[in-house]
C-alpha cells in the first residue's frame, strides 16, 4: 500500500516536472531559431513534436510549424511534413498554406501547390508572392515544353 503511493508521487511529481521542462525547451529552441541556429532548432522542435500532447493543438501546431519552419530555410524535405502536421493541428496563421505551398513547389508537386496557393489566397487575394507562386504551376508544362537556348 505505501509503495504503491509513492510510486504514485513519484509518477506526478515527474508528469509536472516534464511539462514544466516543455516550456523551457519550446522556449530554447525558439532562441536557437532567433540567433539563426535551424538545424539544431529544427532537431529540437522535432523531439519537442512528438513530446507535445495531440489534446494540446495550439502548441502541437505551433511547434510543427517552427519545425517546417527550420527544414524549409535549410531546403529540407521533411519540410512538407512539419506544414502538413501544423495544418492538421490548425495553425492559426495562414501564412502556414504560402509556405506550404512554396515548399511543394520546389519539390515538383505542382498541381498540390496550386491548390495550397488558392487557399492561402482566400484570405489575402492580393499576395504577389502567392499569384505569381500559382501562376508558375499553371505554366510549368508549357515552359518545360519549350526550352530555352541556353544550356547550364
Amino acid at each position: 500500500m505505501k509503495t504503491t503511493r509513492i510510486i504514485l508521487i513519484s509518477c506526478r511529481v515527474l508528469v509536472c516536472m516534464s511539462s514544466c521542462s516543455l516550456s523551457a525547451r519550446i522556449k530554447r529552441a525558439d532562441k536557437r531559431f532567433a540567433i539563426g541556429e535551424y538545424y539544431e532548432a529544427g532537431e529540437q522542435y522535432r523531439q519537442l513534436y512528438r513530446n507535445v500532447s495531440s489534446k494540446d493543438k495550439p502548441l502541437k501546431a505551433y511547434v510543427a510549424f517552427q519545425q517546417g519552419e527550420c527544414y524549409r530555410i535549410l531546403n529540407n524535405s521533411k519540410a512538407q511534413n512539419a506544414y502538413k502536421a501544423a495544418i492538421r493541428y490548425q495553425y492559426p496563421d495562414s501564412i502556414v498554406y504560402l509556405y506550404y505551398a512554396k515548399v511543394l513547389q520546389y519539390q515538383g508537386k505542382y498541381s498540390e501547390a496550386a491548390k495550397q496557393y488558392d487557399i492561402y489566397l482566400k484570405t489575402y487575394p492580393n499576395d504577389y508572392v502567392a499569384l505569381a507562386g500559382k501562376y508558375a504551376c499553371s505554366k510549368i508544362d508549357t515552359w518545360r515544353k519549350q526550352p530555352s537556348r541556353y544550356k547550364v
